[in-house]
């Protein structure tokens, strides 16, 4: 199953050490769709918005028990959805994608990837280190 990832899994050392693998990749954008801060956290959401577009990367062929494993990192917080994404060579892929599944109160403004800087990196493979 092919993933689309939009957040702070935009970090390859971020995912493989959640998962414990890595994964074929290549960019991709998630259209009717925009990328909000979560108020407080180093993580967005992603939520519905007609004309907007989110820029992640697709990860191909994620295994069942890495799909396990991401549920449970992304929490109740988010549902996942299986929506069409865009590569660059506008070939459109099915793709789940986790989208914020709580209240919109709790965001707080646009969030930008370059969050994911060393520290933010280090924070979470540390969190999250085997």
């Amino acid at each position: 199953m092919n993933l689309f990832v939009y957040g702070i899994l935009l970090s390859p050392q971020i995912l493989e050490v959640v998962t414990g693998k890595r994964f074929e990749s290549e960019p991709a954008v998630l259209s009717d769709f925009e990328r909000f801060a979560v108020s407080g956290k180093a993580y967005p959401a992603a939520i519905a918005s007609k004309k907007s577009v989110i820029k992640g990367i697709l990860l191909k062929n994620v295994d069942n028990y890495s799909l396990e494993v991401l549920d449970e990192f992304e929490g109740d917080e988010y549902k996942k959805l299986s929506i069409k994404v865009a590569t660059k060579d506008e070939k459109k892929h099915q793709a789940l994608v986790y989208v914020w599944n709580k209240d919109q109160k709790l965001l707080s403004g646009l969030w930008n990837p370059e969050i994911l800087d060393e520290k933010t990196t280090e924070k979470y493979v540390n969190a999250f280190g085997h």
